[in-house]
């Protein structure tokens, strides 16, 4: 009788799976659209999508957010002060294509303006049934850019820092973030930022993020989505 090998189901893996920002190039901080209007692709079933927006000095206020689709997006945290973030999230059943995701604001927003923005984009192989990572979100106001530690315990945890600065360039350009890697700016204007990292099998069990000076750093918004080993 010939042996005949056990096959598991391997386990999706956590990735970044499309975004939006208004700067389509961080490289070049290319800021050419609109910032009350998305539209976002993914790839991959059960998705969960993040939206995190800011308003500069706090002038203006997230009352909703909406999509084509008709998802039910949860707002997850919001930071007040005088640069407030906002951070929402929705679960995608099936691949989005060219989804049209709106923010309103408490004021109208002229258009071109960058002082009110957001970037949004899809993350795969999330455990979708109970998605965040506990003891998150992480959220400091009147942060100078200096280092926060984030516990990251499960393996695949995709970790999510969003920084807002004062009038200065976006914390990417200025200082080496590394494991992080940048999903984009979120505005012209706000020079906000939305960072990721994946944390692999075995190793560190904390990482941080931390910002030079120059880029003045006013409010840190960390946040953690479970790994596909999480069955929570």
């Amino acid at each position: 009788m010939g042996f005949v090998p056990q096959v598991r189901a391997a386990r999706p893996t956590m990735a970044l799976d499309g975004s939006w920002s208004m700067c389509s190039n961080p490289l070049t901080r290319y800021c050419p659209s609109p910032s009350t209007i998305a539209s976002l692709t993914t790839t991959h079933d059960d998705d969960v999508i993040v939206l995190v927006a800011q308003s500069k000095s706090g002038s203006n206020r997230v009352t909703s957010v909406a999509d084509n689709d008709g998802h039910a997006w949860t707002l997850r945290g919001v930071i007040n002060g005088p640069n407030p973030i906002w951070e929402y999230y929705t679960i995608a059943n099936s691949p989005l294509s060219s989804d049209i995701v709106n923010v309103t604001w408490s004021h109208d927003v002229p258009p071109g303006s960058g002082y009110d923005a957001f970037i949004v984009f899809g993350v795969s192989g999330a455990n979708t049934h109970n998605p965040w990572v506990p003891k998150f979100p992480v959220e400091i106001t009147g942060w100078n850019g200096s280092s926060v530690a984030l516990s990251v315990a499960g393996a695949g945890d995709f970790v999510i820092v969003s920084t807002a600065v004062n009038d200065a360039p976006p914390c990417f350009t200025t200082t080496n973030i590394l494991p992080f890697q940048t999903i984009g700016e979120i505005g012209d204007g706000v020079y906000g930022e939305a960072d990721y990292f994946i944390k692999g099998t075995g190793g560190r069990t904390t990482v941080s993020f931390s910002c030079n000076p120059y880029s003045d750093p006013m409010t840190f918004l960390g946040d953690a989505l479970r790994g596909p080993g999480s069955q929570q």
